[in-house]
């Protein structure tokens, strides 16, 4: 089929929302670069991951051994990427891993957990439910309670507030994808060369920590602030996880999960769960 090319009057009707606001951005751009002279701007920088190993573009699930190529896969990738980038205060290139609670698997949660250990990125939770029927407050909030202490208790997972015992986590609704490292790469060289901005990797809960510190009128340099508030679990637990006892021990699945669960009769999940 022959497309029409829009005129320019149409052209410039869609441009009118954006260009009716320009003029006010640049003026107040301009004014704030004259009040900051020539302060070092910073750009923090999240890569959230809906980390889905099982996931095909039919809907449906591959197998096992098919995951586990894509994980190892990509754990090889991901801790190349660290190795080849890192940012103004020597963070390494990493991502927020938002893992589907009725999807867990824990071969796969345990190589995240190693990329985490190294400082690649941590874990945080992602659900999907209300896919066959309508889901309930309640079952959601079981299903988000009982995989977020599997992974602060069993992977050393997600992060804790100060005192309080009970573990934090970020959480999305909801599919892989290792971010462009050139454009990164070419962005940091142009910051290094300009000096106006720096750059900076984070996960969900270290961006958190940097605005919370923001807003209790904190400044400086942002890696100062990654644990703020929201500290990691594994912090002090040092970098080896602890696999003493785990050997041949078997974990219940989430029953309720089953009636809302999109997991097909063969189950990703695989042989070491049982109802």
């Amino acid at each position: 089929m022959r497309t029409v090319e829009p005129d320019f009057l149409t052209k410039l009707k869609w441009s009118l929302p954006w260009l009716s606001r320009y003029p006010l951005w640049r003026a107040v751009t301009t004014l704030r670069s004259f009040a900051e002279n020539g302060a070092t701007r910073r750009l923090i920088v999240v890569v959230a991951n809906h980390f889905e190993p099982p996931w095909k573009a039919d809907g449906s699930f591959c197998d096992l051994g098919e995951q586990k190529r894509r994980v190892e896969s990509w754990v090889k990738a991901a801790r190349a990427a660290g190795r080849a980038l890192q940012d103004h205060d020597g963070t390494p290139y990493r991502h927020t891993y938002f893992y589907p609670a009725e999807q867990y698997h824990r071969p796969w949660i345990e190589m995240l957990a190693g990329l985490e250990a190294d400082g690649l990125g941590e874990v945080e939770i992602h659900l999907h439910h209300g896919v066959k029927r309508p889901d309930s407050a309640d079952r959601t909030r079981r299903a988000l309670v009982e995989f977020r202490d599997l992974l602060a208790k069993e992977h050393n997972c997600l992060s804790r507030e100060d005192s309080d015992p009970r573990p934090r986590y970020a959480f999305v609704h909801g599919n892989l994808a290792l971010a462009k490292l050139r454009f990164w790469s070419d962005a940091i060289e142009s910051a290094d060369h300009g000096g106006k901005f720096k750059i900076h990797f984070a996960t969900a809960r270290e961006a958190f920590n940097i605005v919370m510190a923001a807003v209790d009128g904190r400044d400086g340099d942002p890696s100062a602030y990654r644990d703020y508030r929201l500290h990691p679990i594994r912090k002090n637990l040092g970098r080896v996880l602890n696999r003493t006892n785990r050997t041949n021990r078997t974990y219940r699945t989430m029953r309720f999960m089953s009636p809302i669960s999109p997991i097909s009769p063969i189950s990703p999940i695989g042989p070491n769960w049982k109802a």
